[in-house]
């Protein structure tokens, strides 16, 4: 082997030796904590009160002292803060660490939610979001699962100045239970009450139930027909729908089911400060480091003997 060969090979030898040294040895960990995920869930409802569960995913140092998970309830109305609930977080846990925090909040309030994640009084991270209609969540006990699949109306008479109409609903339940059902008329152009009337009803499982009713209304005018699903004397559930008779501006109805209990989508994040990449420490394999001093070794007895 000639001399250029043979340096060649060592600089292969070399540059191989280093890019294995300098390879990670392990997987990055963030150098602050901060929030990735948030899920929420309701554990239990009463008639004043619902527990709702946090699950909190943090990205985090494996070691980290004086970790804190805070979340504060704000009433959107008059911006006080009506609840606070905090849970520390271990020092020593995986990198990837899910803390779980349960909180009991009164259901008469529209909420402003912030989960923060604290270090010694200092926000690290946190999420926001906005809470409406938790009055509209029914007791455990008094909830009933039921689907609305469609509904037909049948025009039954008319006069000169009203209709009667059929109104049937086609519902689905799992489960046989005993309600009653609240259906109301209200003139959209007004917003008064033109009719309602109550049917209680035996709902049966693996069947699709059909529940009727008939109104009677002014003809000429537009309507928001409004389905109550009540238990136990309390409202559970509702469904609404346009009926328009106004020559015109007639259009197919919609069931709808009435938005009650809803949490609009994380609207803020903020990350105080915002987590950089960690530098993790590049640590030569075990038995690199001799052969990279094996080379330069080699290269310098080399260098000598030509002098």
């Amino acid at each position: 082997m000639n001399i250029k060969q043979y340096l060649a090979a060592i600089s292969v030898l070399l540059v191989l030796a280093i890019a294995v040294s300098l390879m990670p040895s392990g997987k990055p960990q963030p150098s602050r904590a901060y929030i990735e995920d948030v899920e929420m869930r309701a554990l239990d409802v009463n008639s004043s009160h619902v527990t709702l569960q946090f699950k909190v995913k943090i990205s985090k140092p494996e070691r980290l002292e004086n970790l804190s998970l805070i979340v504060k309830f704000t009433d959107m109305q008059t911006n006080l803060l009506v609840s606070e609930f905090s849970k520390p977080i271990p020092e020593r846990t995986k990198s990837d660490y899910t803390a779980v925090l349960n909180c009991s909040v009164s259901k008469s309030y529209n909420y402003r939610v912030r989960v923060l994640l604290e270090q010694d009084g200092e926000t690290l991270s946190m999420r926001e979001m906005r809470m409406y209609g938790l009055s509209s969540l029914p007791p455990a006990e008094k909830s009933v699962d039921v689907t609305v699949r469609d509904v037909d109306f049948r025009l039954l008479n008319k006069t000169d100045e009203f209709v009667r109409v059929r109104v049937t609903y086609y519902i689905d339940t799992p489960r046989n239970s005993t309600v009653e059902f609240h259906l109301k008329a209200v003139q959209l152009e007004s917003n008064v009450m033109a009719d309602d009337q109550w049917v209680k009803r035996e709902l049966q499982k693996d069947r699709t139930n059909l529940v009727s009713f008939e109104l009677t209304l002014r003809d000429g005018y537009n309507y928001r027909i409004v389905l109550e699903l009540w238990n136990a004397g309390y409202l559970v559930k509702s469904w609404s729908h346009e009926l328009r008779l106004n020559p015109g501006k007639s259009q197919e109805s919609k069931v709808e089911e009435e938005k009650g209990f809803r949490v609009e989508d994380f609207i803020t994040e903020t990350r105080v400060p915002v987590p950089t990449p960690y530098e993790e420490k590049r640590l030569a394999s075990p038995g690199f480091e001799l052969l990279t001093l094996g080379i330069a070794g080699g290269v310098a007895l080399w260098m000598r003997k030509r002098r």
